[in-house]
């Protein structure tokens, strides 16, 4: 630590501000930020053995060594001040010094994140020949995978006739601006969409039909494939569980669907 020399008519609270100012700097710059010890003149005035003893202590000392002259008193305070500051500082540098590196806090890296999600059936990139050829045959263009999922107890549930087609797990939007307008379209009681029928190739690879509708779920809506969806479930043995892909293609410019059954 560089020596301060206090003269006698020299002010003394300026020098007690540069003090406190210039340790504060030097432990804030310590590289142990979690360490770190702030002194404030708070510290000075209450008993502080850490960092200069008792101070009422020393000016009791300092008191009874000059005696009543103020200006003397308090030139000397802070000499005194200034040691316990020095030799603490010096104490803490040689612990500091001393600390083991391997004991120093340092930031570990963050842990990635595994994915949980079980994948069964990887998503094929290409459809299987037999339905590529059957939509061949039909002179279809513009085959797209719309989605691939398990059936749920709910697809497969009598009373509820319908395969849900939910947005948030769609691959494709395959529906034109006319079919959207077409979906939206509303039963004479107002509360139903009428749909729209659809060419489908069954996972057996039969031609059929079925109902694409709009479906209402709260807030949000998505697509179905209703009447007669349980009837092409038992005819091609559909389960739930199974895990199926859906795709899209055109005929005519007109949309048509074929169900595959990953589990066949």
């Amino acid at each position: 630590m560089a020596c301060l020399e206090v003269a006698k008519d020299q002010p003394i609270q300026p020098i007690l501000t540069f003090i406190f100012s210039f340790y504060s700097c030097l432990f804030l710059c310590s590289e142990d930020i979690e360490d770190m010890t702030i002194i404030t003149l708070e510290d000075l005035r209450r008993d502080s053995l850490e960092i200069c003893g008792d101070f009422n202590k020393i000016k009791e000392e300092v008191i009874r060594a000059v005696g009543g002259d103020q200006n003397e008193v308090d030139r000397l305070l802070t000499v005194r001040i200034l040691m316990g500051l020095d030799e603490f500082y010096k104490k803490r540098k040689r612990y500091q010094e001393k600390k083991p590196l391997e004991s120093r806090k340092s930031r570990k890296p963050k842990k990635q994140r595994k994915n949980l999600t079980e994948i069964k059936h990887p998503v094929p990139t290409q459809m299987p020949t037999e339905f590529k050829d059957k939509i061949a045959g039909l002179q279809g263009l513009n085959i797209k995978l719309v989605i691939q999922k398990e059936l749920t107890i709910t697809d497969m549930n009598p009373s509820q006739d319908r395969f849900s087609i939910p947005r948030g797990q769609m691959r494709f939007d395959f529906l034109s601006n006319e079919d959207q307008a077409r979906l939206k379209e509303k039963e004479a009681n107002g509360k139903h969409f009428k749909g729209k029928k659809v060419p489908l190739i069954e996972p057996g690879l039969k031609e059929s039909s079925v109902f694409l509708k709009k479906w209402k779920f709260g807030n949000s809506s998505s697509y179905v494939l209703s009447n007669p969806w349980m009837d092409i479930a038992k005819r091609n043995g559909l389960k739930p569980g199974n895990n199926v892909q859906l795709w899209s293609f055109k005929v005519n410019q007109k949309l048509c669907l074929a169900l595959i059954n990953l589990d066949n």
